[in-house]
């Protein structure tokens, strides 16, 4: 692996490589490579926030930090939705986070208490369509961060500059990351063993591959798997695991059961017809 490949790893996938290299030289250049991204990121930070301070003001310092932020989550993110959708809700969470403060400040305190929860609401319902990136938690804390240095009149004006110009360098950057990408893809598991180990998740999320679900209970875009992988145990793996002589024999057997299932198999919920037929039904009658 060259130097660069190894700066564009993720910190889990950087550990996870110091951890299973077992030649010393080559796990202290890991080491070092590690800590040099890490050190790498620790000027560029500095240097947005000092940038910023200078253009805008040592008061809107803050706006540094909040598109710091943002920049170190969206160069990697992917919200799972249309790119140019994804362009429309960083325009919603900037939009919420340059009026939302200073509105909540200009209120008594009870006005305030529910403008701030209808804000904090909304970026994490447009920041979180990946549940893995934690997108939200990073947006709410830059909302909370300008809503504690609040300015007015013309430092509000430079904060509103200063964000703008943020909002447009982090979709550039989305842009630009996610332009070519063709479809999502989506990882569906059936059981909590995928999400929480962290060098697979690193493997998923480097190939831009999706996890369906990111911690015990919270699997709501995965219930559809979850009923289908259920049945598939019941009727094909449960009691029959002898029968199958390899692991070649079983995915056949698995290929075999998703045709039928979709072809043959009646439920009662699609009108006792099997999944296909039901889905040319429905077809027609729209």
């Amino acid at each position: 692996m060259t130097f660069y490949q190894e700066l564009q790893l993720s910190s889990t996938g950087s550990k996870q490589l110091i951890k299973n290299t077992t030649d010393k030289k080559e796990k202290r250049r890991h080491i070092l490579i590690y800590n040099f991204k890490v050190y790498l990121v620790m000027v560029f930070c500095v240097a947005v926030v000092t940038l910023y301070s200078k253009l805008t003001g040592s008061e809107n310092s803050v706006v540094g930090v909040t598109v710091l932020l943002a920049v170190l989550v969206l160069r990697q993110a992917d919200f799972g939705i249309k790119t140019t959708h994804g362009l429309l809700s960083i325009a919603g969470i900037f939009g919420i986070l340059i009026a939302g403060p200073r509105l909540s400040n200009m209120l008594s305190p009870i006005p305030a208490f529910f403008v701030n929860v209808f804000c904090i609401m909304l970026l994490m319902i447009l920041g979180c369509h990946n549940v893995i990136m934690y997108n939200h938690s990073t947006f709410v804390l830059g909302y909370l961060l300008l809503l504690g240095y609040d300015v007015t009149g013309a430092e509000y004006i430079k904060r509103v500059e200063g964000l703008a110009v943020g909002m447009v360098l982090c979709m550039f950057i989305f842009y630009k990351n996610q332009k070519n990408r063709p479809y999502r893809r989506t990882f569906h598991s059936d059981r909590g063993w995928a999400y929480q180990m962290g060098a697979y998740s690193s493997v998923l999320k480097e190939n831009k591959i999706f996890q369906s679900m990111s911690r015990k209970g919270n699997c709501y875009d995965n219930s559809v798997m979850e009923t289908f992988f259920g049945r598939l145990k019941t009727e094909i793996y449960y009691g029959f695991e002898t029968e199958y002589s390899s692991f070649n024999a079983f995915a056949v057997a698995i290929e075999e059961y998703i045709k039928y299932y979709n072809n043959r198999r009646i439920q009662k919920k699609t009108k006792w017809m099997p999944p296909v037929k039901y889905r040319e039904a429905s077809m027609c009658l729209g």
